[in-house]
């Protein structure tokens, strides 16, 4: 019996940001905000993922898939949203309003321009300061990005899907799990509850760093022997 899968990555690239962000609070030096920068850029593709998971659930194909997929992430989000529950994403809450700065990061990095900035004495020497985010604070001289920096957009992140998914779309912790998690096409578009186990310490790492993800998915520890 042939079964049709689906390549979800929306937990690995979740546990990526998290781990990430583990370990450059522990450096704390030039390899940790390296680590932080690329905890930040997973915690910017986890909305993507997600944004595409969701689309993918609409049963949407052809030319209408084709023209949804070419949406931002929020509108995608939005799609979703309607077609299950007829109601639109508010965009003027402020989880919905960090989550979008948290989306122009990806733009920042990726498509990199000249930004002006201004010469700033400081206690030791002059610097370049270039500003930073309205709301979070993010600076936009990425060699500012840390550790606390990398938490406070992940946080952010899973906030909005919380919000989302919970009071948004009124979704169930099990179904976002199928949606989110699940890798065959036949369960991910019935919405029926799942389930995900990880290891010991990545759940832990979860509880320690993105609590919120235990709102939206049910994880659960492996009951393998000998862990």
């Amino acid at each position: 019996m042939k079964i049709d899968l689906r390549d979800q990555r929306f937990l690995t690239i979740v546990m990526d940001a998290i781990n990430l962000l583990e370990e450059s609070s522990i450096l704390q030096n030039q390899l940790g905000a390296s680590l932080a920068r690329a905890s930040i850029m997973n915690s910017v593709v986890v909305v993507e993922a997600v944004a595409n998971c969701c689309l993918f659930a609409t049963k949407a194909s052809g030319t209408l898939f084709r023209e949804l997929d070419r949406l931002p992430p929020l509108a995608k989000l939005d799609y979703f949203c309607f077609a299950i529950k007829r109601v639109h994403i508010d965009r003027g809450i402020r989880e919905v309003e960090l989550v979008s700065e948290v989306l122009h990061l990806r733009d920042h990095i990726a498509h990199p321009k000249p930004k002006s900035g201004e010469l700033v004495l400081g206690s030791d020497e002059e610097y370049g300061s270039y500003g930073a985010t309205k709301n979070l604070q993010i600076p936009f001289d990425t060699r500012q990005w840390g550790s606390s920096e990398a938490k406070s957009v992940l946080t952010t992140v899973m906030r909005f899907l919380s919000t989302f998914f919970l009071d948004t779309c009124g979704l169930t912790k099990g179904k976002v799990t199928t949606l989110l998690v699940v890798r065959e096409t036949d369960l991910i578009r019935k919405g029926i509850d799942t389930y995900v186990t990880v290891g010991r310490a990545d759940f832990e790492a979860v509880t320690k760093w993105a609590k919120q993800l235990h709102e939206i998915i049910d994880i659960r520890v492996t009951e393998k022997p000998n862990e």
